[in-house]
């Protein structure tokens, strides 16, 4: 999971770091369970969003809270969810669709 984690030598065996990434690939692969469990980790720090199509949201949301319900606070930011003055930075995780980052 080093790939997904940011650590991975290049040519010249550097230690390179990244940050950010897409998990794109065929359904029923385990992209969800790969993700939440990246999420999950103890030494991933700082909010991160999740962006998903608007009928897999709430899977997402299920499976968030089967794999982790107490570990890992998300915030459900979609259509009917969205409000305002909430600090964002208060959530391991910000859960949206693609709709409500487009607009």
């Amino acid at each position: 999971m080093n790939y997904l984690t940011g650590e991975f030598t290049n040519e010249l065996h550097e230690w390179k770091t990244v940050r950010g990434g897409i998990l794109a690939d065929e359904t029923g692969l385990g992209k969800t369970v790969m993700a939440i469990s990246l999420l999950a980790d103890d030494n991933f720090t700082g909010t991160s969003l999740v962006v998903v199509p608007k009928n897999v949201i709430n899977h997402w949301i299920a499976q968030f809270n089967t794999m982790c319900p107490n570990s890992v606070k998300v915030y459900d930011f979609h259509e009917k969810n969205k409000k305002r003055g909430v600090d964002l930075n208060e959530f391991d995780v910000v859960l949206t669709t693609y709709g409500v980052l487009g607009n």
